[in-house]
């Protein structure tokens, strides 16, 4: 299974988790991103943060993990939308050439997830100061920290993959807490053994049979990953409709031309005085009136 997440549960225990692997999506994310090398390991741990993320939220929407700092690393952006596309960025100041997690604390990171539902829902974004000396511990923290969950996250990177593991304890009934308590801490200790090498090569069943051989897992059916950027031609011109005309026809190059990159997959965009003029006319000519 690759480009996948595939989540599990258990039948005795009320702990679920799920392991994601990207191979062709992270070579695509990577290819495009054109990220610092010392930063594309971390792009590729949050890539399947995100992942993981989105298994535990019921959301019709994205997930994305926002990392910024006052240092050499200015912004980890990576974000999962409804379908399974990926897509994720990094942003260095052009001095960087090591790093080191422990430089993002130094320079008082922030970490932040937003949930973005559908049109219509209410928008979730929290902001906690980044912990832990790894993607992997801070993620786990926001968790016990913010969501009150136990949660165990294993995240790891190379040239060829991205990979996560996710363990985490659900809260149940008040006469089940004891018992429950015994299950997590049981399950929590089997999955700690798990090593990144592991984690990289394993297939997923593999992985879950080789950690839980004496449990009962059940597996939901894998969800698919690739990597799909949201620009468009249509989001450009609205961002113009937005800028308004006057300030549109302002920023028209020396060679006559509104020209936006984006940054997520390199797609070029380019609007002349006679797109911006029937773009504006477009959008605010008046509804044609019944005699």
């Amino acid at each position: 299974m690759r480009d996948a997440r595939l989540s599990f549960s258990f039948a005795d225990a009320l702990v679920r988790g799920a392991v994601v692997h990207l191979d062709a999506s992270w070579a695509e994310v990577r290819r495009r991103a054109q990220s610092h090398v010392a930063l594309e390991g971390l792009l590729g741990e949050a890539l399947a943060a995100v992942c993981l993320l989105k298994s535990t939220v019921k959301l019709d929407g994205s997930v994305a993990l926002q990392v910024q700092s006052m240092g050499a690393v200015k912004l980890l952006f990576a974000q999962v939308a409804e379908g399974g596309n990926l897509r994720g960025l990094t942003r260095s100041a052009e001095s960087l050439e090591n790093f080191d997690f422990s430089d993002l604390q130094r320079a008082q990171a922030r970490m932040v997830i937003t949930l973005e539902p559908r049109a219509g829902e209410q928008r979730y974004q929290g902001i906690v100061e980044l912990e832990g000396d790894s993607l992997s511990s801070a993620i786990t923290a926001y968790f016990e920290r913010s969501e009150q969950l136990p949660t165990q996250v294993l995240l790891a990177a190379n040239g060829e993959r991205a990979a996560g593991f996710l363990l985490q304890r659900l809260p149940g009934h008040q006469g089940e807490l004891a018992d429950q308590s015994a299950r997590w801490q049981h399950l929590s200790l089997l999955a700690a053994t798990l090593k990144p090498e592991e984690l990289l090569t394993l297939k997923p069943e593999e992985l879950l049979t080789r950690l839980f051989h004496d449990e009962e897992v059940l597996l939901q059916s894998p969800v698919a990953h690739r990597f799909g950027c949201t620009c468009s031609r249509e989001r450009v011109g609205n961002m113009l409709l937005g800028l308004g005309r006057e300030e549109s026809l302002a920023s028209l190059t020396e060679h006559g031309l509104v020209e936006v990159d984006c940054e997520f997959c390199n797609a070029h965009y380019a609007y002349d005085i006679v797109d911006i003029e029937a773009l504006f006319q477009a959008a605010f000519k008046p509804n044609a009136s019944v005699q």
